[in-house]
């Protein structure tokens, strides 16, 4: 024998035994029968372990075994006098017992006088084998398991009939024993699963045994009454106690009744738990009657229904609020069944569309439709059931004195909640009729304000014409008397205020005729290879001379990545030049006007004008770009203007498809800033004219 991690196994060489022969099919179920007692590879037992003793003590043999037969090993779940624990099955007496058939008894006298064991290892070597005796272990429905065996190290006689019937007995009461820790187990797992079980559920259940009066409770039944084993003692009349006072009586009267007639009983009761707590509870109780019919035990179970109880009184009080609200709101609310049927109406219906609710009841809804919107209110309900969200309809309903009332509704679909099946509507449905009137006032309200609005367009840009016509002839004349001989000093001053009145008055006349084509978007973008440097530089030496008169620098910076030609409209970027520079120098009392010109993303221009000048409150920086607004309006400002010019400009930038826009500190300065599309010129031809997608990008056509 050699040691292997702490036992003895089997390990001589040797020459093998005749094995015996198995049906495949029959040591199949063999197996499997085996392996469901589990009691392979387990930890030792007293109790097989005193009838090995005991088999060893009968024979007065040295050795006994309780021995297991595996697919290829016996296993020993009980030994005396031997330390190994199991050993390869080819080497096995007992494989040959097992194969002689139900509780059979093999005997070998002498086995080196026997053909099947004379070769054995366990008879050519340790333990040196002679005599064997060994007792099938038959289960009831006749599966061998492996034997109860006793050997000696010298041959022996054959045994009497009585030691041999003794041995038969022990291997049976083995078997029982095995048996029986399989139905112990069974048992044990039951109860565990039933704790569970009890657990999940909220299920308990207690015995009461009417002999003695003593009372048994699961752990689950303690926990639910909240006491423990130990503080609370389980008698009838402490148990009576739990229960809320008033049920009491009915309980009582209902065990009474079991007691006597042998009637099982499911009652609702209550308990209060000792922490003042509250608990609803269904009892269901069967009697446990003897062979003369006399009721021996009442057992049952007890299931805490308290959460069930409190959602069912939730969602009556919930039903009854929404039923109070439904029948006191002054939308109409319904619910309908899968067929399209009302199942309920509120009383709001019989002011509404002069039906009462009960006569409602039971009608197809679709029936009270207007004709012409039935199938689009069919065609709603068809999307919604194919899962898209609820969308709010408009349609009209036929009142009992024949008028068509228009309403509005989201009807929503009630599903099932296993199988999600449509099983019915509900819809909250309002009264629009006057909306609809109000809509179809306002429809024709701003109809007759475009109107009036284009009307007003018109009438602005006629009178601009009939005014500028005028004035550049007085504007001419004034110029042509400016070159008469012989004018005085004075004739000339008062011609040179004419003239200057005049332009302000041209140029304001020319804003509002911009700024109205721009509102009637009639303005046009004439797009042609524009040199914006140079048309920049050209501006800025127009308001060179009002900038030194103030003594401001100005100038202009041109990033050098600025293509020389760019596609643009040339006439509408001089125009924005010449507002917000012309402003910065309004503006600006003393420093700087600088002029930025920057070339971005490939194809957009942006412009900034940056000055030192008074800047802007920023409290009022919303008032920029908002036409005839200006910052400082009051009576008594320095700087003029029709409140027009940086209106203008944003109307511009954005035909054009840009950005414009601000930055401003009060009395540090401001930056005005906008960017617009300028492709380089050889580009130009397939971009022009820009006014299509210019007008498309801000929104104008």
């Amino acid at each position: 024998m050699t040691a292997v991690e702490g036992e003895y196994v089997w390990s001589a060489p040797g020459a093998t035994s005749e094995r015996p022969r198995h049906d495949p099919a029959a040591e199949i179920d063999r197996l499997r029968r085996l392996h469901q007692l589990l009691a392979l590879d387990t930890a030792a037992d007293e109790i097989y372990d005193r009838l090995t003793r005991l088999a060893a003590g009968i024979f007065s043999a040295p050795i006994a075994l309780v021995s297991l037969i595996d697919a290829d090993r016996q296993w020993f779940k009980s030994r005396v006098g031997l330390e190994a624990t199991e050993t390869p099955r080819a080497w096995a007496f007992c494989d040959h017992a097992i194969a002689m058939g139900p509780r059979a008894v093999l005997v070998v006298e002498d086995a080196t006088l026997d053909p099947r064991f004379c070769g054995n290892p366990l008879v050519t070597g340790e333990p040196q084998i002679r005599f064997y005796a060994g007792a099938t272990l038959t289960t009831y429905d006749g599966q061998n398991l492996g034997a109860l065996c006793v050997i000696d190290t010298v041959a022996r006689a054959q045994p009497s009939a009585t030691d041999l019937a003794s041995l038969r007995d022990l291997a049976d009461i083995v078997v029982a024993q095995l048996e029986l820790n399989v139905r112990h187990r069974q048992a044990h797992e039951r109860e565990v699963l039933l704790e569970l079980a009890e657990a999940v559920a909220g299920v308990a259940h207690w015995r009461f045994d009417l002999a003695d009066g003593r009372v048994t409770w699961s752990d689950a039944l303690y926990e639910i009454c909240g006491v423990t084993r130990d503080s609370f003692e389980l008698n009838y009349e402490n148990v009576l106690g739990t229960y809320h006072p008033d049920d009491r009586p009915l309980l009582n009267a209902k065990v009474e009744r079991a007691i006597k007639f042998g009637e099982n009983y499911d009652v609702r009761l209550r308990i209060i738990r000792p922490d003042g707590a509250l608990r609803h509870m269904t009892a269901r109780a069967v009697c446990q009657v003897d062979e003369a019919g006399v009721v021996r035990a009442l057992a049952g179970v007890f299931q805490d229904i308290t959460e069930h109880v409190e959602t069912r009184q939730r969602i009556e009080a919930s039903e009854a609020r929404y039923r109070l609200l439904a029948e006191n709101a002054t939308d109409l609310v319904t619910a309908l069944d899968h067929r399209g049927r009302f199942t309920y109406v509120s009383p709001i219906s019989t002011s509404m569309i002069g039906y009462p609710a009960d006569q409602l009841l039971g009608q197809f809804a679709l029936r009270f439709v207007h004709w012409d919107d039935r199938a689009a209110l069919r065609a709603a309900l068809a999307r919604a059931g194919a899962g898209e969200p609820s969308a709010k309809l408009e349609y009209r309903l036929i009142c009992a004195d024949g008028r068509a009332l228009w309403v509005e509704s989201r009807p929503t679909l009630v599903r099932a909640p296993q199988s999600g099946e449509i099983v019915g509507v509900t819809d909250v449905i309002r009264d629009m009729t006057q909306n609809k009137a109000n809509e179809t006032a306002l429809i024709v309200a701003r109809r007759q304000a475009e109107a009036a609005s284009a009307s007003k367009g018109e009438f602005l840009s006629n009178m601009s014409h009939e005014l500028r016509t005028p004035l550049t002839s007085i504007l001419g004349f004034c110029k042509l008397l400016t070159l008469e001989p012989g004018l005085s000093t004075v004739a000339h001053k008062h011609l040179g205020r004419i003239a200057a009145g005049g332009a302000v008055l041209l140029a304001t006349i020319n804003d509002i005729l911009d700024f109205s084509a721009l509102d009637a978007h009639q303005l046009e973008l004439q797009c042609e290879p524009t040199d914006a440097a140079a048309l920049t530089e050209d501006m800025i030496g127009l308001l060179s001379t009002q900038a030194r008169s103030k003594g401001l620098e100005l100038s202009l910076a041109v990033d050098d990545a600025l293509p020389t030609l760019v596609a643009i409209d040339p006439q509408r970027l001089r125009q924005l030049l010449l507002n917000l520079v012309g402003n910065a120098v309004r503006f600006t009392p003393s420093g700087s006007v600088q002029v930025r010109l920057s070339y971005t993303d490939g194809d957009r221009l942006q412009v900034q004008v940056i000055d030192t000048g008074i800047g802007v409150q920023p409290d009022r920086l919303d008032r920029l770009f908002q036409r005839f607004t200006q910052v400082d309006a009051s009576p008594r400002r320095v700087h003029g203007g029709s409140g027009l010019g940086l209106a203008i400009c944003k109307g511009l930038v954005e035909l054009m498809g840009g950005d414009i826009g601000v930055e401003s500190r009060f009395g540090e300065g401001s930056r005005f800033w906008f960017d617009v599309p300028a492709p380089p010129s050889t580009q130009a031809a397939a971009l022009c004219p820009l006014s299509d997608r210019m007008a498309l990008r801000s929104g104008h056509r």
